[in-house]
């Protein structure tokens, strides 16, 4: 929003406000989302255009801490706390929740300026103690060597492995020091001299190989015996039951498998659904709307639709008139014809 003066943002609210264009007409031409146009001609409609003349403000860490507690607790969209709050663009409140969720639910007001050379000689310390206790270094040198053990024991010299290796010994690492695969891969990844292969390829080296293929039961000959008896019209559901009926211990799936393997298929007939449509009739109506069906005023924007209903075996045709302003139903015609004739 902010690549819009004031002139324009008045121009477009009174664009909206007259009816001349509507919002997703108008976020077309200016290349702009339409729910944030939409946020900021409420927030005229609300507040007036005078809203944008503040310069920009500052919020204290007690407002800040009441608009999300009442976003999170209350029964009000974010948009509308935003709008009573007279907050200039509806993505400042996201904004705050998301940091203040990330500041493990507290709300911290970010100091102007740059920071004081005492003030990051005292955040270092404590940014390497966090990241050794997350990744310690006697960890990660185990694990290199540890590493390059397991290659040796595989290859004659260092530097000749083949995948199969190199991913035998990522496994055994992960089973010796019980790490995630990620780690292993960001340590190997931070040694140069230490061979390494792509994550995709190491999980299709270790992944399963096929199954083996399922033996032929005794029931193949009997089943589709049943399906040619019965004309290709018995799906496998009913020729599982027609083998349990003679004695077959068979499952509706194994059935199911096997006559898809045999590409048994029985037959269908297709019913077509009744159509009324004969192509276009008349002339097409200009598109006036262009997906703006909201109105600001009353009879201002009128739709209409035919639904069709059916009841006791017949068919029924209705056609209500809307109101785009409220949405009510201004007048509706019932028929049995879908020409409402």
């Amino acid at each position: 929003m902010s690549k819009l003066n004031k002139k324009q943002r008045l121009k477009i609210y009174n664009d909206w406000r007259n009816g001349n264009k509507s919002l997703s007409v108008i976020a077309s031409e200016i290349k702009l989302n339409r729910s944030t146009l939409q946020y900021m001609v409420n927030l005229i409609d609300r507040h007036g255009i005078e809203i944008y003349d503040k310069s920009k403000e500052l919020f204290t860490k007690e407002f800040k801490e009441k608009a999300i507690v009442r976003s999170l607790t209350g029964n009000n969209s974010i948009n509308q706390l935003s709008l009573d709050l007279g907050l200039r663009s509806n993505g400042i409140l996201y904004n705050w929740i998301r940091e203040y969720k990330k500041n493990g639910y507290n709300v911290v007001i970010k100091k102007k300026g740059r920071h004081s050379v005492h003030e990051s000689e005292e955040a270092i310390p404590n940014i390497a103690q966090r990241f050794r206790e997350a990744d310690p270094a006697t960890q990660r040198r185990k694990l290199e060597i540890a590493y390059r053990q397991c290659l040796r024991k595989k290859t004659k010299r260092l530097g000749s492995e083949t995948s199969q290796e190199i991913a035998q010994a990522v496994t055994e690492l992960r089973q010796e020091f019980k790490v995630s695969l990620d780690y292993i891969f960001t340590v190997l990844a931070q040694n140069k001299d230490l061979p390494l292969i792509a994550r995709s390829t190491y999980y299709n080296i270790i992944k399963p190989k096929d199954k083996p293929k399922r033996k032929k039961p005794g029931f193949l000959s009997r089943m589709k015996e049943i399906f040619d008896y019965h004309q290709r019209r018995y799906g496998y559901r009913r020729v599982a039951m027609q083998l349990r009926k003679e004695g077959y211990a068979v499952t509706d799936r194994a059935v199911r498998y096997w006559m898809h393997k045999l590409k048994l298929k029985g037959r269908r007939r297709n019913k077509r659904k009744y159509s009324s449509y004969k192509g276009t009739i008349g002339k097409i109506a200009p598109n006036l709307i262009h997906r703006g069906f909201f109105a600001i005023r009353p009879n201002m924007k009128w739709y209409t639709d035919i639904t069709e209903f059916h009841l006791n075996g017949q068919k029924l045709y209705l056609s209500p008139i809307l109101d785009g302003c409220g949405g009510d139903i201004v007048s509706y015609s019932i028929s049995r014809h879908p020409d409402m004739i």
